[in-house]
């Protein structure tokens, strides 16, 4: 061990990896004289908690603990003392992931702060670290990067062993050389280090002990299935699309429970986790309207007011609603503390619901909870807070506070890394550019727009994008202005955004819309906003309506109209706090106004308005009249392509994530068909696990033949009326047929043709129906019921009919079906996967039947099973579809191979088969005209260009078939 000692002479930090430990660390020791030396326990945080539990100083604490929340401090003296410690104490209301994010570093930081002092004080000159495990290590890897950051710090010497594990600590380093050595080596290898000492991932050790059990009920915390402490060290991880993965399936298994309350807080945690992820954010507003609907279905108050609270923290909730939810909190105050103080602190509280209540009364409501917000000294909503009396303030008029209260807000959430910095960025740059200070306006969204980057989080580089585009726009500078909304667009659109937080999509329309008039060309946007229903306009806020109306302004020919859309874009745009973009409406309406005798009373109102504004804001003529840059501004390089790439990969890995989810229901909806037996017993959980699945009002299933009705939930009588009378012909155009302004009908039949009965998903709210894409997946279990409430039926059959076809021998529907989802499933599992699906028709076997009769038409489709069942390759699937029509699944097989083999399976047609079999039943003489002779049609078609739906994968080989049959060309 020579040349550890070798490296200890430099005097610079070290990094042993080794399966030596022991060995490793005795030279180590041997060779200092003055250390402190740290051994990894399975403690939490250790081994620096060890340490401070063995050497806790009270003064020192004292002295460090006052600039952290005291629940944090709390929590750590928990810790130290080995007392028992439940972090749910600080979310047992209402699960905030950000939250989550700033108590855990506010932790860290208060045990890194802490130990430094203490290992300084020793004035020790090396710290000596041995990792035991190299995996739980890296939760305590944030202390040891402050550690590196500290001035004047004794001398790091880190030993880990590698003996049992891998190690994940490998990219670590402190900008030196570094040792790496095992004894299977024979010689020591140095390595130049990165700039970060650990990887960015950290387990959350402390916080597993008892981590959000209190989601499900008893009953279900000893299930095998149920692993929250997995799941929620996969966040403290950052790993959140994998604990997103571990969760789901999790979840998944209790979508047949009864059990309402758990389903609506396990729902509200998958909100939650969705929110954080990159890429699956837009689920986020899914889960937590199937939270909000079990908590219904439960009737526990409690639960509803939080899955109500859930509604709102996802932008779901409108002003009367919160309202409403704001009015039973304060009500209940006591009960919900901590809600009441988080809600009415968040600065989208004051967006949503100032214009029902008074500026004056928000403020007071806000500063109610101040002195105990700096008390406690809960840095989480004292971010929230600061931030929203900045909003308040703006709307006051009072700038200078508005922007003491944002940089206050800053400060603090720098001091916990919090994640939303990238919105007070945003809310600096509204304040500057309402102040004239356009620089700093566009300082701060650059700000905001490198934090989002930094983050790949698109939904807040978009709202940045918006930021600076407002601030080109209102100086002028309208060539810039145009490329950030057309990136701004771009990314809208790759990444499926439906709507941004705040900025309405008629905001961004109308913001296109007038740049392109300003550079004379025309926006292709204009058609969205004509095509605006009613209830969209009447929900927009003061802002959008405002945009709305400028918009028609510029859309219509009249004068008259477009003065009478100007001046009520006047009216609300300056309803709200200052904009500027009221200059930009000022602009047209005098115009407008100039040009129209009947005007002149309102002109002077309106020179008179520009006249005080002119007092309060020295540009705002400049900015009216003039067409040119008004200040000097730089030009912001946006990395466009890379965004729009990367706003493309996100919305595929939502797509896939929805796919992947999708086929999870269908292995649930298998896994319930092939367990149980009992009709009504089977219907019910099916009809069950739709509900508790997807977005829908009501899931209805009705037995014509038995005239049974099982619906969750229940229906009217008027309702069953309807239903009981629906009639085939009902299903192509159902809107009609039912008292629901949104349904589908989905049919149940049997293979024979027979109607068995519906299954109806109905809705009155058009933001709580399935999606269009789901349609088809419940459609494929509406298919695997029937077929097995068809094998139900035929119990006397079942064995038989669930694998053969009496006739041929060969596999029939029913199996046909299984082997298809079961291909579909490795789909899911297996990148790229392919299989394609050939259907056939004999043609000509009308002539053979009509001429010899049944008999001899059912030996030769028998034949006919036997001979292609040979030419087939062994992994193929050839099924019985139904009459003379079979089919052929092909595992591994793109419809290019597919069709390839498809005309090789003519060889079966090469000796008459058919000839003989007539010949063996008696018929000596034989005539078959030349154009009645036996052959088949072949459609073909694969599961991607199917876009893994089943229904379009028989639909396009069905077509296929048809055109087979009318032209020369039999394979298609």
């Amino acid at each position: 061990m020579e040349h550890i000692k070798k490296l200890l002479d430099l005097n610079k930090d070290v990094f042993i990896q080794t399966d030596s430990p022991k060995k490793a660390t005795k030279n180590v020791i041997e060779k200092l004289q003055d250390y402190v030396i740290l051994k990894q326990t399975t403690y939490p945080l250790s081994p620096f908690s060890t340490f401070l539990k063995t050497n806790f100083d009270e003064k020192v604490f004292q002295k460090i603990s006052k600039k952290y929340s005291l629940d944090i401090v709390e929590y750590f003296l928990k810790l130290i003392q080995e007392r028992e410690v439940d972090v749910m104490e600080f979310f047992e209301e209402y699960f905030e992931i950000v939250e989550f994010s700033i108590k855990r570093n506010e932790l860290y930081n208060l045990i890194a702060e802490f130990f430094i002092k203490l290992i300084l004080k020793s004035n020790v000159k090396n710290l000596v670290i041995h990792v035991t495990c190299s995996e739980i290590f890296t939760s305590s890897s944030h202390i040891l990067k402050v550690f590196l950051k500290t001035p004047k710090r004794p001398r790091l010497v880190l030993i880990e062993d590698i003996s049992d594990t891998e190690s994940v600590s490998g990219n670590m380093g402190v900008e030196k050389h570094i040792l790496l050595f095992s004894s299977k080596h024979r010689k020591p290898r140095k390595v130049l280090s990165n700039k970060n000492m650990f990887l960015e991932h950290y387990r959350w050790m402390c916080w597993e002990v008892c981590v959000l059990l209190y989601s499900i009920d008893e009953k279900l915390r000893n299930n095998k299935s149920i692993k929250l402490k997995a799941v929620i060290s996969m966040v403290g991880n950052n790993s959140i699309d994998d604990a997103i993965d571990d969760f789901y399936s999790m979840l998944e298994n209790l979508k047949d429970n009864e059990n309402m309350v758990t389903l609506s807080r396990l729902n509200r945690l998958l909100a939650s986790l969705y929110s954080i992820s990159q890429s699956r954010w837009k689920l986020a507003i899914n889960a937590a309207r199937k939270s909000y609907e079990f908590a219904l279905r439960s009737g526990d108050e409690r639960e509803i007011i939080l899955s109500k609270s859930l509604m709102f923290f996802v932008g779901l909730m409108d002003s009367n609603e919160l309202f409403e939810l704001f009015n039973y909190l304060r009500e209940n105050k006591q009960l919900f503390k901590k809600l009441y103080n988080y809600i009415t602190n968040f600065y989208y509280f004051y967006i949503v619901i100032r214009n029902k209540i008074e500026l004056e009364e928000i403020l007071k409501i806000a500063k109610a909870t101040e002195e105990d917000l700096i008390r406690s000294n809960d840095k989480f909503k004292l971010v929230l807070h600061y931030h929203l009396l900045a909003n308040v303030m703006v709307e006051f008029g009072n700038f200078e506070e508005a922007i003491k209260y944002d940089l206050k807000a800053l400060r603090t959430a720098r001091e916990v890394n919090s994640p939303n910095i990238s919105h007070i960025y945003n809310s600096l740059s509204h304040i500057y550019y309402t102040t004239d200070k356009f620089d700093k306006a566009l300082y701060f969204s650059k700000l905001s727009l490198k934090e989002s980057i930094s983050k790949i989080d698109i939904k807040e580089v978009c709202m940045s994008l918006v930021n600076i585009a407002y601030v080109y726009i209102i100086t002028n500078y309208f060539n810039y202005a145009n490329e950030v909304i057309e990136t701004l667009m771009s990314l809208i659109q790759r990444a499926n955004i439906s709507k941004l937080p705040i900025h309405s999509n008629t905001k961004l329309w109308v913001m296109d819309m007038y740049v392109k008039r300003q550079l004379s060309g025309i926006s292709s946007l204009f058609s969205k906003l004509l095509s605006m229903r009613d209830e969209e306009i009447e929900y927009l806020d003061t802002e959008g309506k405002a945009f709305y109306h400028w918009g028609l302004s510029m859309i219509k020919e009249s004068p008259r109209a477009k003065i009478y859309h100007l001046r009520q874009a006047l009216d609300y745009i300056t309803k709200n706090e200052f904009k500027y973009i009221e200059a930009k409406i000022i602009r047209d309406l005098i115009y407008q106004l100039e040009n129209n005798r009947d005007s002149n009373g309102f002109l002077d109102n309106i020179r008179n308005f520009i006249a005080m504004r002119k007092l309060q804001h020295p540009l705002y003529e400049d900015i009216l009249f003039k067409n040119v840059p008004v200040v000097k501004l730089g030009k912001i390089r946006i990395p466009g392509d890379i965004l729009i790439q990367q706003a493309q990969h996100q919305y595929q890995i939502t797509s896939l994530q929805s796919k992947k989810n999708e086929l999870r229901f269908l292995n649930k909806v298998q896994e319930v068909l092939i367990r149980e037996n009992q009709e009504n017993v089977l219907v019910n959980r099916i009809v069950r696990l739709i509900k508790n699945s997807f977005l829908v009002e009501k899931v209805i299933f009705f037995d014509r033949e038995k005239n049974l009705l099982i619906s969750m939930p229940d229906i009217s009588d008027i309702e069953k009326y309807y239903i009981e009378n629906i009639k085939i012909s009902d299903i192509e155009y159902p809107d009609d047929s039912l008292p629901y302004k949104y349904n589908k009908i989905i049919p149940i039949i049997f293979s024979n043709g027979e109607t068995k009965g519906f299954l109806i998903l109905a809705s009155n709210d058009p933001s709580y129906f399935i999606e269009e894409e789901q349609i088809g997946t419940v459609k494929i279990s509406a298919l695997l019921l029937s077929n097995k409430l068809e094998i139900i039926k035929s119990q006397n059959k079942l064995e038989k009919l669930a694998k053969i076809d009496f006739l041929t021998g060969i596999p029939n529907r029913v199996e046909i079906d299984n082997f298809i989802v079961r291909e579909l499933e490795r789909c899911s599992r297996v990148s790229n996967y392919c299989f394609s699906l050939a259907i056939i028709d004999l043609d000509n076997f009308k002539f053979y039947n009509d001429t010899f009769g049944h008999i001899i038409g059912d030996v030769i489709l028998r034949e006919f099973a036997k001979k292609l069942s040979r030419v087939v390759r062994k992994v193929d699937f050839v099924g019985r579809f139904g009459g003379d029509e079979f089919v052929v699944i092909m595992p591994y097989t793109d419809r290019t191979k597919a069709l390839l083999a498809a005309k090789r399976w003519f060889r079966v047609f090469e000796n008459s088969f058919w000839e003989e079999v007539i010949l063996d039943y008696g018929n000596n003489k034989i005539e078959i005209p030349e154009d009645k002779k036996l052959s088949m049609s072949v459609g073909v078609s694969d599961i991607i260009e199917a876009n893994y739906d089943i229904e379009r994968l028989f639909s396009i080989a069905d077509k296929r078939l048809y055109m087979s049959k009318k032209s020369k060309n039999k394979v298609n």
